[in-house]
């Protein structure tokens, strides 16, 4: 991804602006919601498998710390979780996978003990 879009979307406060829309009454707002928040962290909705994976998280981001900049990436998979975790949309679910895999690749040191 772009990594000075991402830092101008952070400072912009983008992030919680998405997580706002996962209330929508309608499940396709909802899971468009979930994969941008999923393209932010670094998903790729390519066809080419060479470009799948996701990953890469909210780009280089060197205005914050390294810890700062994983709990900012760990409140906004959190922030999806909590707003959607009684979504009965297959759809929405599979997006907020998809963010959470994300963050756990990307963050794979913090999870692994």
């Amino acid at each position: 991804g772009n990594d000075e879009i991402k830092v101008y979307g952070v400072d912009r406060g983008t992030q919680d602006k998405l997580i706002l829309m996962l209330s929508d009454d309608s499940p396709e707002v909802r899971a468009a919601s979930l994969y941008a928040l999923g393209t932010f962290m670094g998903s790729s909705g390519s066809a080419d498998s060479a470009k799948q994976g996701g990953g890469g998280g909210t780009g280089t981001q060197y205005q914050l710390e390294e810890r700062i900049h994983f709990r900012m990436e760990v409140a906004v998979a959190t922030g999806a979780t909590l707003a959607v975790k009684d979504d009965a949309s297959p759809m929405v679910r599979k997006e907020l996978l998809v963010l959470i895999s994300c963050l756990v690749k990307e963050w794979r040191g913090y999870f692994v003990i």
